[in-house]
C-alpha cells in the first residue's frame, strides 16, 4: 500500500507540474496588434514628392504598418523634386520636413543632406515613424509636409 501511494502521489505531482507549466506557457502569449497610418502630402509650390525611385509621384505616404510594441519603427525613403524655375533649399533646421495629424504616441523624423535644389533636381529623403508604446492599435491619418526655402539658413 505504501509504495501505490508513493506512486500515486506521483502520477499526481506530475499532472500538476504538467498542467502548471501548461499554464505558464499560455500566460505568456501576447497578441501585438499593427498601427496603420496613411499619411496625406503637402508640399511647397515647386516641390513634388515622388517614390523611393524618384520617378512616380506620389499623392500619399504609403508606410507599412507600425508594431504596437515600444520602440517599434516603420521607415521609408521618398524623394523630392524641384518642379519649379528657382533653385531651393532642404534644411534640417528650420526643418524641410514636418508631421502633423500623428496619434498621441507616434513621432516622425526625417533624415535629409541639406543642400540647394537646383530646378529638375531630385533628393532623397528618409521618413520614419516610432512608437513609445502608448499609442493604440488601428488606423489614423496624417500630413507629411515638404517644405524648400529659398535661402539658406546655413
Amino acid at each position: 500500500m505504501f509504495s501505490v501511494s508513493r506512486r500515486l502521489i506521483a502520477i499526481l505531482l506530475a499532472v500538476v507540474a504538467i498542467g502548471a507549466g501548461s499554464y505558464v506557457a499560455y500566460s505568456i502569449v501576447v497578441i501585438q496588434q499593427n498601427i496603420i497610418g496613411t499619411g496625406s502630402i503637402n508640399s511647397s509650390p515647386g516641390l513634388s514628392v515622388l517614390d523611393s525611385a524618384c520617378a512616380a509621384p506620389l499623392s500619399s505616404i504609403p508606410f507599412s504598418p507600425l508594431g504596437a510594441a515600444a520602440g517599434s519603427t516603420v521607415s521609408l525613403t521618398v524623394c523630392v523634386r524641384n518642379t519649379g524655375n528657382q533653385a531651393f533649399y532642404l534644411e534640417s533646421n528650420p526643418q524641410s520636413v514636418s508631421f502633423t495629424g500623428l496619434p498621441p504616441g507616434v513621432t516622425g523624423s526625417f533624415s535629409l543632406t541639406p543642400q540647394q535644389l537646383a530646378p529638375g533636381a531630385t533628393n532623397p529623403i528618409s521618413l520614419t515613424l516610432t512608437n513609445d508604446g502608448s499609442a493604440t492599435s488601428g488606423s489614423f491619418a496624417f500630413t507629411v509636409t515638404f517644405t524648400g526655402y529659398s535661402t539658406s539658413s546655413g
